[in-house]
């Protein structure tokens, strides 16, 4: 009977070392929310932050396109969910904005200027485009955050430790034998 007994608590030691810690639906909203805002104000900072009306200032604006392919999913991440359909969205905005960027544009007489130069700005028709890219982007995060309790739950349920021990009487005379199952 001590056999079984120091048998049985070394098992339960064994388990609870083996037991990974469960995942957090709080974080991971976080994590998702802090990087989509992130990358949100790259973007809106590349349109508001230069000095002159229509510029765009694009070393920020690829860095908030860029990130912003990958953002969203931090919480995913988190949860152990790598690739997403949200994720080929945001791509698909990303590279609509990217071609809105690079064709749709227009060179004109600067309005602010007593000198004579050029500027170049966004089309109607690319600020329309620019427009859609914004909302796909957004459809894209929103199915990140859609899908992040199911991911959570997912990470939580197959990163369970549970385990049964069974005692059943030996079928050849006096004893018992020992059962384990579990899902590890």
């Amino acid at each position: 009977m001590k056999k079984l007994a120091a048998a049985l608590v070394s098992l339960a030691l064994a388990s609870s070392l083996a037991h990974a810690k469960p995942r957090s639906l709080r974080t991971a909203y976080a994590l998702s929310g802090i990087g989509t805002g992130t990358s949100t104000l790259l973007i809106t900072g590349a349109f508001l932050l230069p000095p002159r009306a229509g510029d765009i200032y694009f070393p920020m604006l690829w860095a908030g396109v860029g990130s912003a392919v990958v953002t969203p999913s931090l919480g995913n991440f988190y949860a152990g969910s790598w690739l997403n359909v949200g994720m080929g969205i945001r791509v698909a905005a990303g590279g609509l904005a990217t071609y809105v960027a690079a064709t749709q544009t227009q060179t004109h007489q600067c309005n602010d200027s007593s000198v004579p130069k050029d500027c170049t700005e966004l089309t109607n028709t690319g600020i329309t485009l620019m427009g859609v890219s914004a909302l796909v982007f957004i459809a894209g995060a929103a199915y990140d955050f859609k899908t992040l309790e199911d991911d959570v739950r997912a990470y939580n349920a197959k990163h369970a430790f549970t385990w049964a021990p069974t005692l059943t009487p030996s079928p050849s005379g006096p004893g018992a034998l020992l059962g384990i199952a579990g899902e590890f």
